[in-house]
């Protein structure tokens, strides 16, 4: 099996969250607002194809700090000090 994982900015999102709050994360990651995230585009084309892989996103934008781009830290849009760790804004997609 494949692991995939999408580090873009906001790859596990359907619309830029403005926090890490459970219920905010759970609403995106579902595609609740009619888009579809990246994530869950590769996974379903995953399916299509019949690639046996696990997609996982991201929550929120990756941190450039210093002219170096650090993977390993996420923070959502329009709030410039808080920020977590990747791991914990990672989301897996399931294909429908």
């Amino acid at each position: 099996m494949l692991d995939i994982r999408l580090t873009s900015c906001q790859s596990a999102d359907d619309r830029t969250i403005t926090s890490f709050e459970k219920t905010e994360l759970d609403e995106a990651r579902k595609n609740s607002c009619g888009n579809i995230s990246l994530a869950k585009h590769v996974s379903n084309e995953c399916k299509n194809q019949k690639v046996n892989a696990k997609v996982h996103g991201y929550h929120g934008n990756g941190v450039y700090e210093f002219l170096r781009f650090y993977h390993k830290t996420r923070k959502p849009f329009g709030d410039s000090k808080l920020r977590i760790r990747a791991s914990k804004a990672r989301a897996e997609f399931i294909p429908n």
